[in-house]
């Protein structure tokens, strides 16, 4: 067998752990330990590391098939974990969560071929959604992206698997002093790389179509899908660098520090209620007419702020992320845009709030109120309002929501949010965020197309 798919993307993970931790490991490297037919050629204990990230295939194997069960006894998926059609936050944070937890325990025992296994199964599961294989219904490959040869039927599947190995060894960083820290950080990760994935299904699709056979131009396949492939060993080599260090107690003091706080800029939410924002634009302003523009907003006495980092909000939205508990404090700073002005006026009245919830928020609302167990703050804004910042506590919430609220108006009356709404009319504007250091933002609009904004800063353990 040669060195490809998870096993090649584990052992360029394994070749960028740390010296203590690769030379720590002593699993069983005898002939039946590395020499079985399934298994790519073994010599060290890196490449058995690596290997092993082929154990969820191995379920035929009676030897290796409970690692590839999850606690309850169901199978761990080979996508991310789902319910109700959808990914689960919870979900993926749990079993991500146990898996590490699995990890560390065996390292802690002193029973290094359990932890070969258990991180080879750990290693396996993250993999997967890099690939949008695994990411995505795979029937929707043929739905948008149909055959122009009617008389072939492939199964575009096959595409998405074409690991690559062609980048050095990734150098890992610590992502959590607990399982349960890490696999928030983890998972954030992974849910990016699903986004970045899926920028590609065009590409590799139309690459294929261009061959006489699917296996063609396998080559340029596994080109463009280099970089989802280092992105996959590089959160597999932080996964097991952080399981060495939770189960031994060796943290980098830099790198202990960096995970005092998150910057939501780089987070991804799992819903967005449907606006001008269909996922959160890195410090940049959505303008009028959809044109990036930079993050200026009001200040004090008229003068304007620019904010380089953070990201801007619609006027009448709401975003929920998923933080598992991990964090005490929200830090953020909040405006209205200066250079976006259009519909603000004296009867913009923006209701910005935080809320909070304990476990994953499923509900969907049209009048961004989603039930949730807390409305930690609530501010309103006006036309021209200048930035302020704001320090919310967040303790043991699971579930994070900035919602924006705006108040339409109707022959000078003030009339409760989208109750009375007739299509195209009142629709609130986009709301800018910008953090200075990591945060949580969000942002709310008035009537029409006020535009708002917001400015992040930290979510604080």
């Amino acid at each position: 067998m040669e060195w490809q798919g998870h096993a090649l993307l584990g052992l360029r993970a394994a070749q960028g752990l740390p010296e203590w931790e690769l030379s720590m490991l002593k699993p069983d490297m005898s002939p039946q330990g590395i020499g079985q037919p399934f298994m790519p050629p073994i010599t060290h204990v890196a490449e058995k590391l690596g290997a092993f990230c082929l154990i969820l295939d191995w379920i035929y194997q009676p030897e290796f098939a409970p690692y590839a069960r999850q606690a309850e006894g169901g199978w761990v998926p080979h996508h991310p974990v789902t319910a109700g059609g959808a990914i689960s936050e919870s979900g993926n944070n749990a079993l991500i969560a146990d898996m590490l937890q699995k990890m560390i325990d065996e390292l802690r025992a002193g029973r290094w071929e359990e932890a070969v296994r258990r991180a080879g199964a750990l290693g396996h599961f993250l993999q997967e959604p890099f690939t949008p294989g695994h990411s995505t219904p795979n029937a929707l490959f043929e739905e948008i992206f149909p055959d122009p040869d009617p008389s072939r039927h492939w199964r575009l599947h096959c595409c998405f698997d074409s690991a690559s190995g062609d980048f050095p060894p990734p150098k890992p960083e610590l992502m959590g002093t607990t399982a349960k820290e890490a696999a928030f950080r983890i998972f954030n990760y992974v849910k990016q790389g699903i986004r970045s994935g899926r920028a590609l299904i065009g590409p590799v699709i139309m690459a294929a179509y261009r061959g006489e056979t699917i296996g063609e131009n396998a080559h340029v396949y596994k080109a463009l899908l280099r970089k989802q492939s280092e992105m996959s060993s590089f959160i597999t080599c932080c996964a097991w660098h952080t399981a060495f260090c939770i189960a031994f107690g060796r943290f980098d003091a830099r790198e202990r520090e960096e995970l005092r706080s998150f910057d939501l800029v780089s987070a991804v939410p799992y819903y967005m209620h449907p606006s001008k924002y269909v996922h959160i634009v890195p410090d940049k302003l959505a303008d009028e007419e959809g044109r990036l523009v930079p993050i200026d907003v009001w200040g004090e006495n008229g003068s304007e702020v620019r904010f380089e980092h953070g990201f801007g909000l619609f006027g009448h939205s709401g975003y929920k992320f998923f933080i598992n508990g991990n964090f005490s404090r929200l830090k953020f700073k909040l405006g209205m845009p200066s250079r976006i002005v259009k519909l603000q006026n004296e009867h913009t009245d923006l209701r910005f709030s935080v809320e909070v919830a304990k476990g994953e928020n499923t509900s969907s609302s049209e009048d961004i109120e989603y039930g949730a167990d807390s409305r930690v703050l609530e501010v309103r804004l006006r036309a021209g309002e200048p930035v302020r910042e704001y320090d919310v506590d967040i303790s043991g919430a699971d579930t994070l929501i900035l919602s924006s609220r705006s108040i339409p108006l109707d022959h000078g009356r003030r009339r409760s949010p989208l109750r009375h709404r007739r299509p195209g009319r009142h629709r609130p504007g986009p709301l800018p965020v910008n953090g200075v250091s990591p945060a949580f933002p969000r942002k709310r609009q008035n009537r029409r197309r006020n535009n708002l904004t917001f400015a992040l800063l930290r979510a604080i353990l």
